[in-house]
């Protein structure tokens, strides 16, 4: 290992054993790390008068979000604790835009799309909603008619993020960042700070608000970051929609690791393959990895890949297959597709192909449990699934099927519960353990 790997180890170690980190101070935290380093590959410039470039370095990342968070509590007169809708498509605006709201002291609610006008009046009113960002990628992917009915929604403040985007009259988050001092100091949270909501359709078919704190949100990051087998300054290609805590955590865990997280939308080219020869790690979703194997062996998407993570997306989601995700959306009551097993009879993973699984648990714990599978000349390795230390679970039969279901857990990524269902919230906690059941099936761990 040269110099600039012990110094990138000696930093992610400091990172982890800092009792001060939180989602508001993350990126400043990085930048000393890893400085001018690439940290994000756009589709196209964020805030392009302040940015041009698609490349930002983690120096530029927070430079970007201190401005856009001065400019929330200046022209969006953002208050501490107040919930936004964040609506765009695109991973790397969709971060930017978080990150920026977490340090203004606001709580995101990402969305990659709108859902139907009955279910978005739900989410609103449940989670008290009355501001939203609206992201470029939103602008170009929506129908216009759907933007109006959005516009003229009585109490919703819209905020469009570029300038271009936003209507005669309005100030955009772009313009309103180019007149911030560049001094800013952020929020400090406290560890178990609510920072997100998401929307998921619970067991009953109700949209329920999961609510994930700072410390669920960095959890894999002080657990994985220092021993994360990929080398600082490598390219992680990521997969996962912009729309919950998996994918926060999981762009912190990189994003910490050194690596230039490259959100290119992979269903631009769907018959592509899922990751090119330059990428050294991939994020992804296990319905992403089904579709692809079903036209080409695994062997001929994973490139160059050495290190690949791949998450449950949560069964029940509220987009409802309406998000602009690959072909392969299921239905939300389509109960396989919380299934944590992956492309049944392929692994073992080729010769030198690291694979960590992760289970959510609905989102309500981030990245919960892993199970790690990995192959070489000798060597064939696939683990039960495990909590991630210190999470602990408990497992019960399910009496159906018989299969080891998750009955509770307990630990730092676990979620306080459900922004808009506080009865069902309480009734979730027992002694300190939290049963995700109360709300949403239980999860197997047969694969």
């Amino acid at each position: 290992m040269n110099a600039d790997g012990f110094r990138s180890l000696a930093g992610r170690l400091r990172l982890s054993l800092d009792r001060r980190l939180s989602a508001s101070n993350l990126l400043e935290r990085l930048a000393r790390i890893y400085g001018g380093s690439t940290a994000l590959r756009l589709h196209r410039p964020f805030m392009p008068s302040l940015s041009p470039g698609t490349r930002v370095s983690f120096r530029e990342a927070l430079r970007l979000t201190d401005l856009a968070a001065e400019a929330l509590i200046r022209v969006l007169d953002l208050r501490r604790g107040e919930r936004v809708l964040v609506l765009t498509p695109e991973a790397g605006e969709a971060l930017m835009l978080l990150a920026s709201l977490v340090k203004a002291g606001g709580i995101a609610v990402l969305l990659p799309r709108l859902p139907e006008e009955g279910e978005l009046d739900l989410v609103l009113r449940g989670g008290g909603i009355g501001k939203a960002l609206v992201g470029s990628g939103f602008f170009r992917s929506l129908h216009p008619e759907r933007l109006e009915t959005l516009r003229e929604r009585g109490g919703l403040r819209l905020l469009a993020v570029e300038a271009g985007d936003a209507a005669p009259g309005e100030t955009s988050l772009e313009e309103a960042s180019s007149q911030s001092s560049g001094f800013f100091i952020p929020y400090t949270l406290k560890p178990g700070s609510v920072v997100m909501l998401s929307p998921r359709r619970g067991a009953d078919g109700r949209p329920l608000l999961v609510m994930t704190t700072s410390r669920a949100l960095l959890h894999p990051t002080r657990v994985l970051a220092p021993i994360f087998p990929a080398a600082g300054g490598g390219r992680c290609l990521l997969l996962l929609p912009p729309d919950g805590p998996t994918f926060v955590a999981a762009a912190f865990l990189a994003l910490s690791a050194g690596l230039c997280l490259d959100t290119v939308d992979a269903s631009a080219n769907p018959s592509g393959d899922i990751v090119d020869e330059s990428a050294c790690a991939v994020m992804t979703a296990p319905r992403e990895l089904d579709h692809k194997a079903e036209v080409r062996p695994a062997s001929d998407f994973t490139g160059r890949a050495r290190f690949l993570v791949c998450t449950d997306e949560t069964a029940f989601s509220f987009e409802d297959g309406k998000s602009p995700l690959p072909p392969a959306a299921v239905s939300p009551g389509d109960v396989a597709a919380s299934r944590p097993g992956l492309l049944p009879g392929t692994f073992p993973p080729p010769g030198g192909l690291v694979l960590l699984e992760f289970i959510s648990l609905h989102e309500t714990a981030p990245f919960a449990l892993f199970r790690l599978s990995a192959s070489g000349k000798r060597i064939r390795l696939r683990t039960p699934f495990l909590p991630l230390p210190p999470n602990r679970v408990r497992l019960r039969a399910d009496p159906v099927t018989g299969k080891r279901v998750v009955a509770a857990i307990r630990g730092p990524a676990v979620s306080p519960g459900w922004w808009n269902d506080l009865e069902t919230s309480l009734r979730a906690w027992e002694k300190g353990w939290f049963h995700p059941d109360t709300a949403f099936p239980a999860v197997s761990l047969s694969g």
